[in-house]
């Protein structure tokens, strides 16, 4: 079983079809899923009605940082599924796929699911590995951006809840902040401290989810 958090950001339409999506396709279960909105309005309704295994948390602008950092505070499972309110998924078999990474791999902090062709531009690198039951995976860039972003991404993936208790023993939020004109600074943050610690993080070969929020980035 793993937990599930999820940042959102007063984007309704397109957390409805990242929620409807994943739980449509998700293949590991879960004990707890939390969702933060950062927007600082409540959570409609609607989506305590049609979603009552998810809490909602609502109300209080912390930040993208400080939101996950909350969320992290309530994860008590060891494997965590990190999600953003804008993706849609349209294939089951990532959630296992992902843990069988993990549990074979201690130096990889984290699994992409997104598409080869859907990453930035972000490049794997290396040959293509196999798990013992045959998850087919690589290793992402760490040298991509000439650095700046050595693979660590809040994009959706599963993640360990030891490594961010090891690394980070009192939260993103004294390492990094989200800053409107540098998205990407808190992910390559991160991202650099992971990187010196000689982890690393990893993507499945196969896609299992679409980015949907492209033209409506949180300002």
């Amino acid at each position: 079983m793993t937990d599930v958090i999820l940042t959102s950001c007063g984007r309704w339409d397109l957390l409805a079809t990242t929620l409807k999506s994943f739980l449509h396709y998700y293949d590991l279960g879960f004990d707890r899923f939390i969702v933060n909105d950062d927007s600082g309005h409540r959570v409609p309704d609607a989506f305590r009605e049609e979603f009552p295994m998810i809490t909602f948390f609502d109300g209080i602008k912390r930040g993208q940082v400080g939101s996950i950092d909350f969320l992290y505070q309530h994860v008590k499972n060891e494997y965590i599924m990190f999600l953003e309110d804008d993706w849609e998924f349209f294939r089951t078999g990532f959630g296992l796929a992902s843990l069988q990474v993990l549990e074979e791999n201690p130096q990889v902090m984290q699994v992409w699911i997104r598409r080869p062709d859907d990453r930035n531009g972000h490049p794997a690198m290396g040959p293509i590995r196999k798990t013992q039951t045959g998850v087919h995976w690589q290793t992402m860039s760490t040298t991509y951006g000439g650095g700046r972003w050595p693979g660590f991404s809040h994009n959706p993936g599963l993640k360990r809840l030891s490594d961010y208790k090891r690394l980070f023993p009192n939260g993103y939020g004294p390492v990094t902040t989200w800053k409107p004109k540098e998205p990407w600074l808190a992910e390559s943050q991160i991202g650099k401290i992971y990187a010196r610690h000689r982890m690393k993080a990893a993507t499945l070969t196969a896609g299992y989810v679409r980015h949907i929020g492209q033209n409506r980035h949180v300002q």
